[in-house]
């Protein structure tokens, strides 16, 4: 990083000594990409203060300010955390007469968004409406992500309509930002009913849209609506995963289901799903709690024969299930096998073990431990 500041301050140095040689004026164009170059490369080391001077610079010796040297200072601050810097800087540049586009307002209403002040992003609509300047999906989209993650998704849906009323093709990104928004405030049916205005607008929910919904009813508990939906998922072509897989196996954990977590876990692995190591965490703990060891103490081996590497977790999980079946010398035996195995226990493991031989009478033992 510091190697790569002093390259460019060193090309700062050159670009100074060639406006003083007058090369400006012989090829101005070219003086001016090198200047976007270099407020480039000061904002990816976060040197925003040099970055903004340059700019200023470049206004003070009569060129025209770049909008889009102006556009990416401003989405990196914005990236960067940066907010209020960001939001001064576009003053700035229209004091100085910069003219912004339709992608200087999207950054504006970002960073208005991630500061939670949604009506001065309200404001940046009307100062677009004003310069003739017409909204895109970037805008659009922008708006409504700020409005779900401050949980105002019933707006957001308002916004999404109301897109949909002017010929601006909808973004796909953006009716998920919604689905999200309505799964996480709990309105499941709002959700579904935006899925259903995709599917009217010619546009298919991909596996993220469905899975968004399906982890809702999951974390609810319903757990009628959450296999329906991922079967109404599947039905119309698209594929599972193992994110949603992972959801369902654990809400029917929850829930004393384990049996049929078990069965889903198998039919998902039949289908040809790719099952991660969340997954199988999830059965195996689904396995030990019916009592189904065998089984269990196979599926670590599975996974190392699918590229997988069985971690603390999965064997915290086995010897939790030991321990409720008081089965504490299989725990044990597990516990010193696992440490050959080069895995460190942590204060989990220790815990899991520890209870163990306390409601087995062993208080010795858990004492030593």
């Amino acid at each position: 990083m510091q190697e790569r500041r002093v390259w460019v301050l060193k090309f700062q140095t050159c670009l100074s000594s060639w406006w003083r040689e007058g090369l400006n004026a012989e090829s101005p164009n070219s003086f001016v990409r090198a200047l976007y170059a270099l407020v480039k490369a000061y904002a990816s080391l976060r040197m925003f203060d040099e970055s903004i001077d340059v700019l200023f610079q470049t206004k003070r010796c009569s060129f025209g300010l770049s909008v889009l040297s102006c556009n990416y200072l401003m989405n990196h601050l914005v990236e960067c955390g940066k907010v209020d810097m960001a939001v001064a800087a576009y003053k700035q540049f229209k004091m100085i007469s910069v003219t912004p586009d339709v992608y200087t307002y999207g950054i504006m209403i970002k960073a208005l968004c991630r500061k939670g002040d949604m009506e001065e992003a309200v404001g940046v609509f009307e100062e677009m409406e004003k310069a003739s300047e017409t909204p895109n999906e970037f805008t659009y989209s922008t708006y409504i992500e700020g409005l779900c993650s401050h949980g105002r998704s019933d707006l957001a849906y308002d916004v999404l309509r109301a897109w949909k009323g002017v010929n601006v093709p909808l973004d796909g990104y953006a009716c998920t930002d919604v689905i999200r928004g309505f799964v996480n405030e709990k309105k499941l049916q709002e959700s579904e009913t935006v899925l259903l205005d995709m599917e009217e607008q010619g546009m298919v929910p991909d596996a993220f849209c469905y899975g968004a919904v399906i982890n809702g009813y999951c974390n609810t508990g319903n757990m009628s609506k959450a296999p329906a939906f991922h079967d109404k998922m599947e039905t119309k072509g698209i594929k599972s995963n193992c994110v949603i897989v992972s959801s369902i196996l654990q809400c029917l954990c929850k829930n004393g289901k384990e049996s049929d977590a078990v069965d889903q876990f198998s039919r998902f692995k039949n289908k040809g799903v790719f099952l991660d190591e969340v997954a199988y965490n999830g059965v195996i703990d689904a396995l030990c709690k019916l009592g189904r060891f065998e089984e269990a103490e196979k599926l670590p081996d599975e996974m190392k024969g699918k590229r997988m590497t069985p971690d603390i977790v999965h064997y915290t999980t086995l010897i939790n299930g030991y321990c409720l079946h008081g089965r504490i010398l299989d725990a044990m035996g597990l516990f010193d096998k696992m440490k050959e195995k080069g895995l460190k226990p942590d204060i989990i493991t220790y815990n899991v073990l520890a209870g163990g031989f306390s409601r087995n009478g062993l208080l010795k033992e858990a004492l030593h431990l």
